[in-house]
């Protein structure tokens, strides 16, 4: 009888302690389900944005390609007339 009241403490302590980390361990569970979940919509955000983004270039018309300021030659920013007869007859 002496050795059982002599266990009982420890197998009561042993009882306490057996559930302390059992709450913690859902909240982190719950944490990590809510992380995921918002880890799949913005997922599922881009997956819905693509196609549109697709359907926009291929709409976009096609003009002239853009050529860079190298690419234009010297005569840039310069005045050019296309005939010289306009510049040196002063009735025209």
């Amino acid at each position: 009888m002496k050795k059982i009241i002599a266990k009982l403490p420890i197998l009561l302590l042993l009882a306490l302690l057996s559930g302390c980390g059992y709450n913690t361990m859902q909240a982190n569970e719950e944490a990590v389900a809510e992380a995921w979940g918002n880890v799949e919509s913005s997922y599922q955000r881009r997956a819905d944005l693509v196609p549109n983004l697709v359907r926009w270039s291929k709409g976009m018309p096609s003009t002239r390609p853009i050529r860079s300021r190298r690419s234009r030659g010297p005569r840039q920013g310069r005045f050019h007339a296309g005939r010289q007869d306009v510049l040196n007859n002063p009735t025209a």
